[in-house]
C-alpha cells in the first residue's frame, strides 16, 4: 500500500483504490491512479471547455492538454519519453502582446519551472491578431525525475503586465521509471534517485591519469 504514484506506477501493473476499507477501483495500474489523482473519475490527460470560458473580455482558453508525440492525450509517460503541453486560446483583440506559460509543480505544490514562448517569440509578434491560437511546448525526454507533476496553464500580457487566465492544477501527469533500460539510471541500481528533475547531462571522461 503506498500513495507514491511514480513508484507504484513502476513497479506494478495492476492496483485496487481503497476508500475506508471499501475497494472503490480495481484494473490496471493507470486507470486506479487516475481515480486516486482525481477524487474518483478518470482522467483523460485534456480538458475542453465548452462554456465558462477561463479568461477575461480580451483572452480565454478553449482547451488544455498533456500529449505524447503522436498528439494523443496521457496522464502518465516513461521518463525516457517526450511530453507535451498544450493549450487552445482565443484573443479578442489586435496588437496584444501575449505570452502562453505554464507552470509545472511537484506532488508536494513546489514550483518546478515555469516557461513560456519567449524564445519562439521574442517580442510577442506572431500573435499580433486577433483569433485563435495554439501554443505547444515539449518536455524532453529524461528531464523530470519519476513522480506526479500538476500544470498551471496561463496567458500573460506585458507593458502593462496582466494576467488573462492562469489555471492550476488543470491536469496532471505521472512520470514512471521502468528501471531497466533507463539511461540516467545506473545498470544494476534499482533504489530511489532524489531530485525533481533527472536530466541527462553530456559528461566527459579523461584517464588512466599518470602523475608525477
Amino acid at each position: 500500500m503506498s500513495h507514491n504514484m511514480a513508484m507504484i506506477s513502476s513497479l506494478c501493473n495492476k492496483g485496487i483504490l481503497l476508500d475506508e476499507g471499501i475497494i472503490t477501483k480495481n484494473g490496471p495500474m493507470e486507470k486506479v491512479m487516475d481515480a486516486y489523482l482525481n477524487a474518483g473519475q478518470e482522467a483523460v490527460g485534456q480538458i475542453v471547455f465548452s462554456k465558462n470560458f477561463p479568461g477575461d473580455n480580451e483572452a480565454i482558453l478553449r482547451c488544455a492538454r498533456i500529449v505524447n508525440k503522436d498528439g494523443v492525450p496521457i496522464t502518465s509517460a516513461c521518463i525516457n519519453e517526450d511530453i507535451f503541453i498544450e493549450m487552445k486560446y482565443e484573443l479578442f483583440r489586435n496588437d496584444m502582446r501575449v505570452y502562453p506559460n505554464y507552470h509545472v509543480y511537484d506532488q508536494f505544490g513546489q514550483l518546478v519551472f515555469v516557461t513560456s514562448d519567449s524564445k519562439l517569440d521574442p517580442k510577442s509578434m506572431l500573435k499580433r491578431k486577433c483569433g485563435t491560437y495554439v501554443s505547444r511546448c515539449c518536455i524532453p525526454a529524461n528531464t523530470l525525475n519519476s513522480s506526479t507533476y500538476h500544470v498551471l496553464f496561463a496567458l500573460t500580457s506585458v507593458n502593462p503586465l496582466h494576467v488573462h487566465f492562469a489555471e492550476k492544477d488543470l491536469l496532471y501527469v505521472t512520470i514512471n521509471d521502468p528501471i531497466e533500460g533507463v539511461l540516467t539510471r545506473p545498470e544494476g541500481y534499482s533504489g530511489p534517485i532524489p531530485g525533481v528533475v533527472r536530466p541527462l547531462l553530456e559528461w566527459t571522461l579523461s584517464g588512466p591519469i599518470k602523475e608525477g
